[in-house]
């Protein structure tokens, strides 16, 4: 998995390995609380926007069983 550019002014892109027939991803800033929760399908590529201030956010990446977590620097 890639994710880039990090640090980011908001928009981020994430290719995954492999596509996955259903993807949860959950975006939390430093102090927890959930900013934004997507679904996708199907896909390698997710792009997004991070809403909120300057700061640290946490992405929860979930495709089935393969639970993943990185943090990304909002700039």
């Amino acid at each position: 998995m890639l994710a880039y550019p990090n640090p980011t002014n908001g928009n981020l892109t994430i290719e995954l390995d492999h596509a996955a027939e259903q993807i949860q991803l959950a975006v939390m800033d430093a102090n927890g609380k959930l900013v934004s929760s997507n679904s996708y399908s199907n896909t390698t590529v997710l792009k997004l926007f991070i809403e909120g201030s300057i700061g640290i956010y946490t992405i929860h990446l979930s495709t089935g069983t393969k639970h993943t977590t990185f943090k990304v620097l909002k700039r």
